[in-house]
C-alpha cells in the first residue's frame, strides 16, 4: 500500500466507547485528519514513517510527528485493550 494507493481525506472518526466524534487536522501542510491517521492503522500502518509513506503527512515541516505517533499509539492502545479485556490500561 503506497501512496498512490492511499488518499488522505478530510473526514470524521466516532469513538464507539465515548461517541466522541474528532475531524482534528493532525498535518496542516498537507490537510491531512485524525481519521486518516486511523484509517491507516486500520489498514496496517503503525509508524509514523508507514503514515508518510501512506499519505506524506509529516514529511513537510514536521511539525504534526509528535501529533501523528499520539494518535497511532491511541490505536494500538485500543487495540490491544479490545484483544486482551482483562489488561485494560487506565490512564
Amino acid at each position: 500500500m503506497g501512496h498512490q494507493e492511499f488518499v488522505c481525506h478530510l473526514g470524521t472518526w466516532a469513538d464507539a466507547a465515548s461517541g466522541v466524534v474528532s475531524s482534528m487536522i493532525v498535518c496542516q501542510c498537507l490537510a491531512t485528519n485524525e481519521a486518516a491517521i486511523r484509517e491507516i492503522h486500520a489498514l496496517g500502518g503503525t509508524t509514523v514513517s508507514d503514515v508518510y509513506q501512506h499519505c506524506g503527512a509529516g514529511s513537510d515541516c514536521a511539525g504534526c510527528v509528535a501529533t501523528i505517533q499520539a494518535v497511532l499509539d491511541q490505536c494500538a492502545l485500543a487495540t490491544l485493550e479490545d484483544e486482551h479485556p482483562r489488561a485494560r490500561v487506565r490512564v
